[in-house]
């Protein structure tokens, strides 16, 4: 019994000297994120509410604040009931361009659509409008006809 107590105490004792010894190994510094080239004046338009059946747009406009021209490579809307538009040559450092984004408001109800902006160097942004399809206001009723 003693041997047993014994030989215990000294796996204990090896195993909590071992676990102190070793230390973890340090993870590599992480690289400092690319800022991206394009300043946008926002990433989110609210574009109230709008009447159904009437297509609503908003413009995005952003700057190139790199040293060097920015081509968007690709603008892809989230759905089909969303079309964009926007600047197709390179945009000169300093200079700005834009993306127009239409929401073809057929149904009722709120809505939150995304264009998705990649540059030709690789950076990515999400571009969001939302807001309201209300039902088109009633045509006022035709006055009756005198005779």
């Amino acid at each position: 019994m003693k041997r047993i107590i014994t030989s215990t105490f000294a796996m204990v004792l090896f195993l909590s000297i071992s676990a102190f010894a070793q230390t973890p190994p340090k993870a590599p510094a992480a690289p400092a994120p690319k800022a991206s080239p394009l300043k946008w004046t926002t990433e989110n338009i609210d574009m109230g509410k709008i009447p159904q059946g009437t297509p609503a747009s908003a413009t995005f406009k952003f700057t190139n604040t790199s040293s060097e021209p920015v081509a968007l490579k690709t603008v892809q809307p989230g759905c089909g009931c969303t079309t964009s538009d926007y600047t197709k040559e390179p945009v000169a450092p300093g200079k700005t361009g834009y993306v127009k984004a239409t929401y073809n408001a057929m149904a009722m109800g709120s809505y939150n659509k995304s264009v998705t902006v990649t540059t030709d160097g690789g950076d990515m942004t999400v571009l969001i409008i939302h807001g309201e399809v209300v039902a088109k206001p009633a045509a006022p009723a035709a006055a009756p006809a005198k005779n």
